[in-house]
């Protein structure tokens, strides 16, 4: 079992009261990023996985599922290997939440494989690696980034930990087991976490302010 941290915690009720995940439901949503994981810092968003075309009416969507939400945008983002993906920013309270939409099954999605090999390699790690990877956190970068200089895996740190989802649980339990003999030092302290980012922030040319 994957512990949460308090502020995890909070996040996924303020998410569930919101509306949100039932006013999605069709499209198949699913929380995933690094609060299901355990491995949220202060300025972490929610990451909301949908199946949907990306399309402003998917947008107006997610506005009307989360009618308390505040500084809803959203804009149109191209990948040259996945489907195009509608991504919906918002706000509800002070907690960001970012809804990525593309026309595919969510489990199919980059996201989602994601957080299946980091659940995998945490419940196979335990407490232990949780901290290993959290360390790795203190410094800027993606989960990914954590994921990977934890486990000492080279190159893209995006294609890295996504080609362990091929791997039994034998060599990833083999992978963690000489990660943690061998630790890699953490990044400096001195590199401090920001909170979140003020909503003006997110009013960024490419996006298109929703009603």
């Amino acid at each position: 079992m994957i512990e949460l941290t308090h502020r995890g915690v909070r996040a996924m009720a303020t998410v569930a009261g919101s509306g949100l995940l039932d006013g999605l439901q069709d499209h198949d949503p699913v929380v995933a990023g690094t609060y299901p994981l355990g491995l949220d810092r202060p300025d972490s968003d929610v990451d909301l996985l949908c199946c949907a075309p990306p399309t402003e009416a998917f947008a107006a969507q997610v506005a009307a599922a989360a009618p308390d939400a505040r500084a809803l945008r959203w804009h149109r983002r191209t990948f040259d290997d996945q489907p195009d993906a509608a991504v919906v920013n918002l706000f509800l309270d002070d907690l960001p939440v970012e809804v990525f939409a593309q026309a595919c099954p969510t489990h199919q999605q980059h996201g989602y494989r994601h957080l299946v090999v980091e659940r995998r390699l945490l419940i196979i790690g335990g407490a232990e690696l949780q901290r290993a990877v959290r360390d790795q956190r203190h410094g800027p970068g993606s989960v990914e980034g954590a994921f990977a200089r934890t486990l000492g895996l080279d190159g893209d740190p995006f294609a890295a930990v996504l080609a362990l989802e091929s791997h039994t649980d034998r060599q990833l339990r083999a992978l963690v087991r000489s990660a943690l003999e061998h630790p890699v030092p953490a990044p400096s302290t001195h590199a401090t976490t920001p909170t979140h980012a003020p909503i003006d922030q997110y009013e960024r040319a490419n996006t298109t302010r929703l009603p």
